[in-house]
């Protein structure tokens, strides 16, 4: 019963997926105790950074995935090919990164006093907030180039640990700090603090691993004339992707209140376990896809695509149906019973929505390894307008409810454009058999396990004890039923004979 055939790739997923396991207790555990401290308010604050910081991600230029898959196919020892490559996206990293750091220490004060509303913490702090916001991002901006090193070398290992390091001296160092000082000032100085020793750990493990690498001596003109065009496309993928997917945050913290967005803030902490195992694999997935892919061997990349697909939604389906299915009970036991009353219905619809997310989360993995952006960026052209629109609506009326429907829907429509033609341009493949082999097992796996338990909790009004007894009853049931599910898809030779019917775009 083999979902990844290689070795290498089993290692970097467990080592992926520990390492998400590790960070998403952390997060989970520490999340409370920091909302407890600081209030809802100051907690959207902290939310705010971490939207900002995506945001930021488009001036990442698309340099973090190029490097991974020219990484990932360079079959050189030591992969010297690569040298100049990294020395040359190096110093625009380091270029990017203080010209971000400066702009948002130099105008600190006018942006908080443009995007948030002061009465809700006072300006001083929120200017401080900014300040302290950019001093972060400019320290950690490179940190997207050694991870990029790192997963094109299939290093997770290393990768993981400098992870689970940095999130526990992030994390529970800021706890110390909060229950010694309880202001958002000395937290975030913390976290400033911390995104230094990340991005030393960083630069250490990649030197140790190529230790002839430099960000200077090595930069070539020649080597962004070799890359720009498939990191142009990257880029405008990432640009546009990075405005719809963080724009709910963004519209909402300038729409709505910090507590509103505080609650949401919330939400989307309770799901980024989700995001967490689906990178998991991903990362581990993109070289091991780009690698097959590029050496031409059309059964092997399409086996790993069909096997790569169905894990995903295996594995992040049981999480989400959690938090779909039992939000209330989550985030009660995990913050308190007033809190949940606020943003469980938010939580079962950003899972939701992440679960159908994840469900084309590979076909992202297949259009940058093969290079053919063409779908995705015509796709959120298509979309972006539109849902912009629709989110500003929806938040006006409704508020946080709208935003997480917004997303939800919005990942709807992303399955519904992109499926078929990246099945059939990209793969060769009959879009119908996606649906039937992995999708529709996967989604039926978590509808058979926990909506009848669930129907029944919900009749017979359990208690709190009693819905978490069910619960795990429920996650059980559907490990049992997705075992089978991998097992009859491994022993059959349907896709053995169906790959073979098609050629090789």
């Amino acid at each position: 019963m083999k979902i990844f055939g290689g070795s290498l790739v089993k290692k970097n997923i467990v080592a992926n997926l520990f390492g998400g396991v590790v960070v998403t207790i952390l997060t989970l555990v520490i999340t409370p105790l920091q909302i407890d401290i600081l209030g809802i308010q100051s907690y959207g604050v902290i939310g705010f950074i971490a939207t900002l910081q995506v945001a930021f991600s488009i001036f990442d230029l698309g340099l973090s995935s190029t490097l991974t898959r020219e990484l990932a196919i360079d079959k050189t020892p030591n992969k010297s090919k690569c040298h100049k490559l990294i020395g040359t996206v190096g110093a625009v990293y380091w270029i990017v990164a203080i010209v971000i750091g400066s702009l948002l220490w130099i105008f600190s004060e006018s942006l908080s006093q443009w995007w948030f509303k002061s009465e809700d913490i006072g300006q001083n702090t929120l200017t401080f907030s900014f300040k302290v916001i950019g001093l972060y991002l400019g320290l950690r901006w490179p940190v997207s180039m050694y991870i990029g090193i790192l997963s094109g070398l299939q290093r997770m290992g290393a990768l993981n640990a400098i992870k689970i390091g940095v999130t526990i001296t992030r994390l529970g160092g800021g706890l110390i700090v909060l229950l010694f000082w309880k202001t958002l000032d000395a937290f975030l100085i913390w976290i400033a603090f911390s995104a230094f020793l990340e991005l030393w750990c960083y630069w250490l493990a990649c030197k140790k691993i190529i230790p002839k690498i430099t960000l200077y001596r090595n930069f070539s003109f020649n080597e962004i004339k070799r890359i720009w065009k498939y990191s142009l496309g990257i880029n405008i993928l990432s640009i546009t992707g990075i405005l719809i997917i963080q724009m709910d945050r963004i519209f909402l913290s300038k729409m709505g209140s910090l507590e509103e967005l505080g609650y949401y803030t919330l939400g989307y902490a309770a799901v980024s376990g989700i995001g967490l195992i689906l990178g998991a694999i991903n990362s581990a997935a993109f070289p091991w896809l780009s690698e097959s892919f590029h050496h031409e061997d059309r059964t092997e990349f399409l086996s790993r695509y069909n096997k790569s697909s169905l894990a995903i939604l295996l594995i992040v389906g049981l999480f989400s149906a959690v938090m779909i299915f039992y939000s209330h009970l989550v985030i009660s036991l995990w913050v308190n019973e007033v809190t949940s009353n606020h943003s469980y219905l938010l939580l079962t619809i950003l899972a939701a929505g992440s679960w159908i997310s994840a469900s084309i989360a590979n076909l992202y993995n297949v259009a940058i390894a093969s290079g053919r952006l063409s779908w995705h960026i015509k796709v959120n052209g298509i979309l972006i307008l539109p849902y912009f629109i629709c989110l500003y609506i929806a938040i006006k009326y409704f508020g946080a409810i709208g935003a997480a429907s917004s997303w939800l829907f919005l990942n709807i429509t992303y399955v519904i454009f992109l499926v078929n033609p990246i099945n059939v341009e990209i793969l060769g493949l009959n879009a119908k058999k996606w649906i039937k082999n992995i999708f529709c097992p996967a989604l039926m796996t978590g509808i058979l396990a926990f909506l009848p338990l669930k129907l029944l909790a919900f009749y017979l009004e359990f208690s709190q004890f009693k819905q978490l007894l069910v619960m795990v009853i429920s996650s059980l049931i559907y490990i049992f039923i997705g075992y089978f599910v991998v097992k009859t898809y491994s022993k059959a030779d349907l896709l053995k004979d169906f790959f073979l019917l098609y050629k090789f775009k």
